[in-house]
């Protein structure tokens, strides 16, 4: 998701850069054999210890290689980086010993077999795929077709095991929309992303040069989010698919996280230890409104206390009425229950006509779903 901005100037509506690559390629088709950028993306998403909606990347482009030449150049980059920041090949990195000068090369495939013991090539129809996802207990992807599947299984068995550095490559061409197919098999592409300590450094292909192709997958793209999203912005790129057409050579691509990479080399645990002034949450609330949400809890905290006891005592627990720990125990025990069961325990009789004295108008049901909401940091 970009960020929205307006250009007052030209009275357009724009949107911050969520990437780099398609101008760079631009420039490989305009005639310069090798051309990188390091700038600022933005993309607003989540935030976690290893993600910044604002970070910093370098893409580069060399015409007449490939992916192996880009996995070539990321382990002699790091081989020196390690090796000139920290005088090692072996560094340590939150209490792992992380070693440069051993890079293992696996495809999506065997990974995936590697450490869940299923085999995409026992896979005949996507069906298939589906019926091992929910033998495994893997979440289906938005469009479940078996590369997507493939990508799932790699982020439920195999991501948290990659503690050394790893290139994985031949990616599923279903979320490789702009990386060339295998020619020996179209459904995969010739793709990497390389990991260290479970987190996924950079990014990199065998960049699509067959502007037919790429127009294809770029219309599917968008027609597929839509269909999930009918109100989405997504459009196809004709211009990109326009400068393919004039011919873009044979070419390696490869993005890099600079901020997770100074993470690893200074052996920082958090991301926003490695920007300057990073956007955090603001810890300005106006009196107002941090005075408003105490009465609201102010307000439903009787009825709640109310509840508690009630349920508790229908659960036969009853002598821990009142008690801080019968708070915990009220969420431990609805945190148990399926979405169904607390729906139906919510909905049900016992709480309205076991509370004859409620002390609200209003419905117990409602009390009980916000006040649970409003007392979660309690849990």
């Amino acid at each position: 998701r970009p960020f929205y901005t307006h250009h007052n100037s030209l009275n357009m509506d724009m949107v911050l850069r969520i990437e780099t690559e398609l101008y760079l390629k631009r420039l490989i088709v305009g005639g310069m054999d090798r051309v990188y950028e390091v700038g600022r993306i933005f993309r607003n998403e989540g935030m976690d210890p290893k993600h910044n909606p604002e970070f910093t990347s370098i893409e580069l482009y060399q015409a007449f290689t490939d992916f192996h030449g880009m996995m070539d150049l990321v382990e002699e980059l790091y081989k020196r980086l390690a090796q000139k920041i920290c005088g090692s090949m072996v560094i340590p990195y939150q209490g792992k010993q992380i070693d440069m000068g051993h890079w293992e090369r696996l495809t999506m495939i065997e990974a995936v077999k590697k450490y869940s013991g299923v085999d995409f090539n026992d896979w005949q129809t996507d069906e298939d795929a589906i019926a091992a996802a929910k033998e495994h207990h893997v979440e289906l992807p938005e469009v479940p077709t078996k590369g997507a599947i493939l990508a799932e299984f790699f982020d439920a068995f195999v991501e948290d095991k990659l503690i050394q550095p790893t290139f994985i490559y031949d990616y599923p061409v279903e979320i490789s929309p702009l990386a060339k197919r295998k020619p020996d098999d179209p459904a995969f592409t010739e793709r990497f992303e390389y990991f260290i300590d479970c987190t996924e450094y950079g990014n990199a292909f065998s960049e699509l040069n067959d502007p037919i192709d790429q127009k294809g997958r770029f219309e599917r793209q968008v027609a597929e989010r839509k269909a999930i999203e009918p109100d989405c912005k997504a459009q196809v790129d004709y211009d990109y698919v326009n400068a393919l057409e004039y011919g873009l050579p044979p070419t390696g691509g490869l993005g890099i996280g600079i901020d997770r990479c100074v993470m690893m080399l200074t052996n920082s645990d958090s991301i926003r230890e490695v920007i300057l002034f990073p956007t955090m949450k603001p810890t300005d609330v106006p009196a107002k409104a941090k005075a408003s949400a105490a009465r609201q809890q102010r307000k439903f905290q009787p009825e709640f206390h109310y509840l508690c006891a009630k349920l508790l005592k229908l659960l036969g627990l009853g002598a821990l009425t009142g008690s801080r720990l019968s708070l915990r125990l009220l969420y431990s025990v609805c945190g148990n229950l399926s979405r169904c069961a607390f729906k139906l325990l919510l909905n049900s009789d016992l709480i309205i006509h076991r509370c004859p004295s409620f002390p609200s108008p209003e419905p117990p049901q409602a009390i009980f779903r916000r006040s649970v909401k409003a007392h979660a940091p309690w849990k």
